[in-house]
């Protein structure tokens, strides 16, 4: 009766201690599971404000670079403009010399200053009695040839400060082009690193739950393994004694 006593208790015991450790277990991974979709869920909602905040960066550097556009695009312009009639004025435009001389007759108040030098001259020359001769056409030509002179040249360098303007105008859309590239190639480079970066703390985090619930279950089962033994070993040690008890008393 006092063997099957030990024994029936260390059957008891073993019993109890696998139903522990399978609570252990279950608890574990219950937890595991649980870990697992409170960083999933985390985790979830980073990329959309990552991307969305990229985006917005995105949007903002191209509102201020069509800004920036509209700005120099009317100086541009004029300087394009003024580029090619001071190609026509220097003869390097269709119609060489002859587009030339038309375009500098045709400029602002050549006309008029030209009438009204000629009609000052041959007047003076009325007054005179001179009339048409040929001094006063000798007047007339000179004077007619420096009107001529001092037009090109103030044109040329009136034309020539658009053509600067808008060769600067243009130069700064151009920039501004190169550096809203480059921003928002940053921008790009920026987000996908972040979101690199977002997975790959997710996938440790994942794999740390994902390892210390192996670990835990391991350590249960050492556990429960190392009181299995305990219990048979005691079980053993007390059977034996009881034998022994037994035989001294015979």
């Amino acid at each position: 009766m006092v063997a099957a006593a030990i024994v029936g208790g260390a059957v008891i015991t073993g019993v109890m201690s696998n139903q522990a450790s399978k609570s252990a277990s279950g608890t574990t991974a219950a937890g595991s599971r649980q870990g697992r979709q409170d960083i999933i869920k985390g985790f979830g909602m980073a990329p959309q404000f990552v991307n969305a905040g990229a985006n917005k960066a995105v949007v903002a550097q191209q509102t201020a670079l069509s800004g920036a556009m509209k700005g120099y695009a009317p100086y541009a312009l004029a300087g394009k403009q003024a580029l090619g009639k001071e190609m026509t004025l220097l003869g390097l435009g269709k119609g060489g010399n002859a587009a030339a001389l038309k375009q500098l007759r045709s400029t602002p108040g050549f006309q008029f200053a030209e009438q009204q030098g000629d009609q000052a001259t041959i007047n003076a020359a009325t007054a005179t009695g001179m009339n048409l001769s040929g001094n006063t056409l000798e007047a007339l030509s000179q004077y007619n040839q420096g009107l001529a002179t001092n037009t090109f040249q103030n044109e040329v360098g009136d034309l020539s400060s658009v053509v600067s303007e808008g060769f600067a105008a243009a130069n700064a859309g151009s920039q501004a082009q190169l550096s809203t590239g480059s921003n928002i190639s940053n921008i790009d480079t920026g987000q996908g690193t972040t979101l690199a970066d977002l997975y790959a703390q997710r996938g440790t985090a994942l794999g740390n739950v994902d390892i210390g619930a192996a670990t835990n279950q391991a350590n249960i089962g050492i556990a429960n393994a190392s009181n299995q033994a305990s219990i048979v070993n005691n079980a053993m040690q007390d059977y034996l004694l009881y034998n022994m008890s037994q035989s001294g008393g015979g």
